[in-house]
């Protein structure tokens, strides 16, 4: 990864992280609302940064790293190892 790689995707963690550990102090339901918030706030911003025409492979990119990163999570939180691909077979216009 290159030095501007990092710094972003140490960036981005850490700011989650706190906003993560925000919402969990309202229990349950301040955690779903987080991870929904998380969710709009992504699409929305892919939404204005992205050539139309190229939403679907930055779906599918987007949607790999979330599986990455819920296996690299599993692994570290609760010992389980194991492969999960993710893949995007499909995103339709409606």
């Amino acid at each position: 990864m290159t030095t501007i790689k990092q710094e972003v995707s140490k960036s981005v963690f850490d700011h989650l992280e706190t906003l993560l550990d925000e919402a969990t102090e309202q229990g349950a339901e301040g955690t779903i609302e987080h991870f929904k918030a998380v969710a709009y706030g992504i699409g929305a911003q892919m939404a204005i940064v992205s050539d139309p025409e190229h939403i679907p492979e930055f779906i599918d990119t987007v949607v790999s790293e979330l599986g990455r990163g819920l296996q690299v999570g599993m692994q570290i939180a609760h010992g389980l190892n194991g492969r999960l691909d993710v893949q995007v077979h499909s995103v339709r216009r409606g």
